[in-house]
């Protein structure tokens, strides 16, 4: 009852403005209306969810902003501000106001006393998270996941006990109104993504390292040493204990993956060089391909030991897991060839990174939003790539498509309108081999999110096409 009281607390009395209501912001409404006596308490978005019928009485008695000038509520009398994940304040400059934003996750940080496992990165952060989870769960731990990946973090207040472990999967938007951070931290990568939402890759970069910033002496950073864009000088006279991904590296704690061996530390000590840990890879027996999820692997089983769990057992869980929808998903076989749904890569390096993961890739599909972010990497890619068909759509695979085309390459390669027209042209040109769709891009203005552009993939690829 103590974080739940201190929570209660610090809402009492306070006029409060929730900026966006999508599952977060309902979820902080749904918490300060049943818990909290607030002088006031408003909604803000540029959707009415009054217009849906379910919600018609949802919120009663309660000030709303609605429309296209939401954000001029930003300016009324405020005591906290509740910012969701989705609103990007991007040329926003009032700091008076700036002051007064938080989010759940940075009052969850401040307030609960549980130990937190916070994971982030550009990529790989939901299936280093869910993996963690899964053991946890699997060895008889009391422990919940939450954050981007599923549950608002308010919403598991109730269920919270004083032995529970908390996973949260933490995204750049949820992240970057925190002033603490997690007793685990964990950040597997950093590549350009969401310049949407911030006016510079450097201020997306803030925004994740806000995952470690706020560390203490005795807290534990795991972090990518094998990411170039990770400005690892940061974190060098930082007080916490800090473990290393990808690279072995002398005089310091690591997980790392060599072609036989999985390498973690035996025990996590501060300060200290602990005595590393081999595994053979034939042990693992894991559904999830490529080297970036050894290494994911590696952390998982790493922060699994931090709980009393043996490696035996870690392994035994990470042999049951399987792997997350829309992620290098296998969706089956049909007419001889493996598709796989990868509707998760929405920027070139993990296109590229999982592309390589499939020895007998024979035909790719590509495109989406076009963001203007840089193709050259999966450009280069692709001209390099012994890949018998490429498929290029939407937007960005036209611009990908007029790039490619420039250069040699020994890859016939295609442009059509959209995904259906795509999966139609793979099945009529793919014998054998595998299938995979890896967009390289957003969904947005083609489907809702990159689940529903999966679904829709897995049942062009199931369904016949007349």
């Amino acid at each position: 009852m103590g974080f739940k009281q201190d929570l209660i607390d610090f809402f009492t009395n306070k006029r409060v403005l929730i900026l966006g209501f999508g599952r977060e912001g309902r979820s902080t409404y749904h918490f300060l209306t049943q818990n909290v006596s607030c002088k006031e308490i408003a909604v803000a978005d540029q959707n009415d969810p009054r217009q849906k019928e379910d919600d018609a009485n949802l919120l009663t008695g309660c000030t709303c902003f609605f429309g296209k000038q939401y954000l001029d509520s930003l300016y009324g009398n405020w005591d906290i501000i509740m910012k969701t994940p989705g609103i990007a304040l991007l040329h926003f400059s009032n700091q008076e106001i700036r002051n007064k934003i938080t989010c759940q996750t940075d009052l969850f940080l401040r307030f609960c006393p549980n130990p937190t496992i916070g994971v982030t990165g550009t990529k790989g952060k939901s299936t280093t998270s869910s993996l963690i989870y899964h053991i946890l769960h699997e060895n008889g731990k009391d422990v919940k996941l939450n954050g981007n990946i599923g549950t608002p973090v308010f919403s598991d207040i109730d269920k919270i006990e004083p032995n529970t472990i908390i996973v949260s999967e933490m995204s750049c938007h949820q992240l970057e109104y925190t002033s603490s951070s997690p007793r685990i931290a964990v950040l597997v990568n950093l590549y350009p993504d969401h310049l949407d939402h911030y006016d510079s890759y450097e201020a997306y970069k803030q925004a994740k390292y806000h995952i470690f910033l706020y560390q203490k002496p005795g807290d534990t950073l795991f972090i990518s040493n094998t990411c170039p864009d990770i400005d690892m000088e940061i974190v060098q006279n930082l007080p916490q204990k800090k473990i290393y991904i990808g690279h072995s590296m002398k005089e310091q704690n690591f997980c790392a993956v060599s072609d036989s061996m999985l390498q973690l530390p035996k025990t996590v000590c501060a300060n200290t060089v602990t005595e590393q840990e081999e595994i053979p890879l034939e042990r693992m027996k894991t559904t999830l391909p490529g080297q970036h999820n050894l290494w994911n692997i590696a952390v998982a089983v790493t922060i699994s030991k931090m709980f009393g769990i043996s490696t035996e057992d870690a392994i035994r869980a990470v042999q049951t897991f399987r792997g997350l929808e829309h992620r290098m998903e296998y969706v089956g076989t049909f007419c001889g060839v493996r598709y796989y749904n990868d509707s998760i890569s929405t920027i070139p390096q993990s296109t590229v990174l999982n592309a390589q993961t499939l020895p007998d890739l024979k035909t790719m599909i590509i495109g989406g939003m076009d963001r203007g972010i840089d193709y050259t990497p999966l450009i280069q890619f692709l001209t390099q790539a012994k890949i018998e068909n490429i498929i290029f759509a939407y937007e960005s695979g036209k611009r990908i498509y007029e790039e490619v085309i420039k250069n040699p390459h020994t890859s016939q390669i295609y442009y059509v309108e959209d995904l259906q027209q795509a999966v139609r042209l793979a099945k009529q040109i793919t014998a054998d081999g595998s299938c995979l769709f890896s967009p390289a891009a957003a969904s947005y203005g083609y489907f809702k999110n990159f689940e529903e552009r999966g679904k829709y993939f897995k049942q062009l690829v199931q369904n016949s096409i007349e």
